[in-house]
């Protein structure tokens, strides 16, 4: 079994740079609170330093204080807030508040 994972990937801007989305990070529970969450994102902005992305940001719901919390003290800042609303093609799910936590040093890349 894994202690944890991340999943992100390369999206390519129309003024030919490019950044890393960090859609999804997590630790089984017994491993939790040993900073293995850390090295992945570490990790994560190592390769994209290495593929020439400028950022790496990540989405999480506002009431994930754990999430949240963890991009803070990984220096990650909130740069705004994402409204999904359930008539905008996104039928069936529930009304959404997520914020942005967009990259800043020490995300920022190059």
């Amino acid at each position: 079994m894994a202690a944890g994972f991340a999943y992100a990937y390369e999206l390519q801007r129309l003024d030919g740079n490019s950044m890393l989305f960090l859609y999804s990070i997590d630790v089984a529970p017994e491993y939790r609170r040993r900073g293995i969450a850390t090295a992945l994102l570490l990790h994560l902005r190592q390769a994209a330093g290495q593929g020439r992305m400028k950022k790496l940001f990540a989405i999480a719901d506002r009431s994930n204080e754990a999430a949240v919390a963890f991009y803070r003290a990984t220096g990650g800042i909130v740069e705004g807030e994402l409204l999904l609303h359930r008539n905008h093609g996104f039928h069936g799910l529930p009304r959404m508040k997520p914020i942005r936590v967009h990259s800043c040093n020490p995300w920022l890349i190059g």
